[in-house]
């Protein structure tokens, strides 16, 4: 029974002693919009930047306004509703640098 008591303080005073639990209060920065409507807008204009991109080499004057227009950074998404945006992540970028075994078959 002192065992159980003692037990019971001791978890007490962890309890009381332990930090305080921080409350976080997010605040919306702003609503990503996105359409059918929108979604059509963005592969015509990204099927134009990439006839651009091909022949960037030998454009007129008129076409290299449209090029400038390309380098939205939004037209370096795959897709209309990618959320992540171009570049490296974990996945590419982080992987393993060493492999070592304990062992090995013939």
């Amino acid at each position: 029974m002192k065992v159980l008591l003692a037990l019971a303080l001791s978890f007490y005073g962890l309890v009381l002693s332990g930090q305080e639990v921080i409350s976080l209060r997010p605040k919306l920065g702003r609503m990503i919009d996105r359409s059918p409507e929108g979604e059509v807008a963005f592969a015509r204009r990204k099927k134009v930047c990439e006839e651009l991109w091909r022949r960037a080499d030998s454009l007129a004057a008129d076409e290299r306004a449209l090029l400038a227009e390309c380098e939205d950074p939004a037209m370096e998404f795959d897709g209309y509703f990618d959320v992540l945006g171009p570049g490296c992540s974990w996945y590419c970028g982080g992987g393993l640098d060493t492999l070592t075994a304990s062992s090995e078959l013939k």
